[in-house]
């Protein structure tokens, strides 16, 4: 069974909630090593070099 798969079977069981952390309180939880960041595992769809290199090519104008 392919990852995308078992994450189709077990949408249902997903739990999710919300609350406010500013900033610094985020930055002091990975500090602390509360918050591991590992965003290899955290994402199932990523973007390839050349998917990454094509925006950073496309850069939009900010405006100022």
């Amino acid at each position: 069974m392919t990852l995308e798969d078992e994450i189709a079977a077990r949408v249902g069981e997903v739990r999710t909630g919300s609350f406010d952390l500013s900033f610094g309180e985020i930055a002091n939880l990975h500090v602390s090593e509360e918050l591991i960041i590992q965003p290899e595992y955290q994402r199932l769809f990523r973007w390839s070099l050349q998917q990454k290199s094509h925006l950073i090519g496309k850069r939009p104008a900010i405006p100022s």
